[in-house]
């Protein structure tokens, strides 16, 4: 099950608006900048909060602890508890294991994800918005 073309196209225009590029080798957004995007700015820069926005971004794509360490910029350590307490709260779940490493996804299932989901849509639809004549500018 893929993601929905408008969806899609919602989601390039997030990461375009953001200064991210595509990795054009596995058709996926990689987040290639530690700047906040609108969800951390309107509910706060949390550790929780800007791994909620990773996995919202790109919730099609399952991640290890490592890898959303990584895109996000907050450490291990941190991303570990907040990943813990999210798996705790069933905003994620465990989704597969690759070698040793153990990969989570969001828990669309989950009624509260779905809300965080719409939300993170709605906030798309306004970065859409801004920039319907076709030209994104960044913020630096």
């Amino acid at each position: 099950m893929g993601v929905p073309h408008e969806e899609n196209r919602r989601m390039a225009c997030f990461a375009q608006s953001k200064g991210i590029s595509r990795d054009k080798t596995i058709n996926r957004v990689i987040l290639m900048t530690n700047e906040y995007g609108e969800f951390c700015k309107i509910l706060g820069a949390t550790p929780k909060n800007i791994i909620l926005e990773e996995l919202l971004a790109l919730r099609g794509i399952d991640y290890g602890i490592g890898d959303v360490a990584k895109n996000t910029g907050l450490s291990r350590a941190t991303t570990y508890i907040v990943m813990k307490d999210l798996l705790n709260e069933h905003i994620i779940k465990s989704s597969r294991i690759i070698g040793r490493t153990q990969l989570y996804k969001l828990n669309e299932n989950n009624p509260n994800v779905k809300k965080l989901i719409e939300m993170f849509n709605l906030l798309l639809d306004k970065i859409v918005d801004e920039h319907k004549d076709g030209e994104l500018v960044v913020e630096h």
